[in-house]
């Protein structure tokens, strides 16, 4: 599997502003995935990621897609680093994954003059 192909299967669950870059000095192509987190997400070729804070982790080419975009999801929730601001669109992939439960809850509050 290649990361191209990954990062075409999170465009079709609903990622939307991933970037291409090229470094020619390490030969190797990355994929901004786009958190609008605290801190950014980059995939490599090579399936690493990086992230803010010189954060680096291997993932596992060899598992399924769904194990692997698993494991981007919480590469991203890492990215939070304790805020509540991010691309909603991640949270949505995270429900299809079935990592992610939504609630939607109403509150009426009356006040009598």
């Amino acid at each position: 599997m290649k990361a191209f192909d990954v990062v075409k299967e999170l465009v079709k669950m609903g990622l939307t502003g991933v970037e291409i870059k090229y470094y020619p000095d390490r030969d190797l192509c990355s994929y901004n995935l786009n958190t609008g987190a605290k801190s950014g997400l980059e995939l490599f070729d090579d399936f690493h990621v990086e992230g803010r804070y010189d954060y680096t982790n291997q993932i596992d080419p060899d598992q399924d897609m769904e194990e692997i975009l698993k494991d981007l999801f919480w590469e991203f929730k890492g990215c939070l680093h304790g805020r509540d601001f991010y691309n909603s669109e991640w949270m949505e992939i995270g429900v299809k994954l079935g990592l992610v439960e939504k609630k939607v809850e109403t509150t009426t509050t009356v006040s009598y003059k």
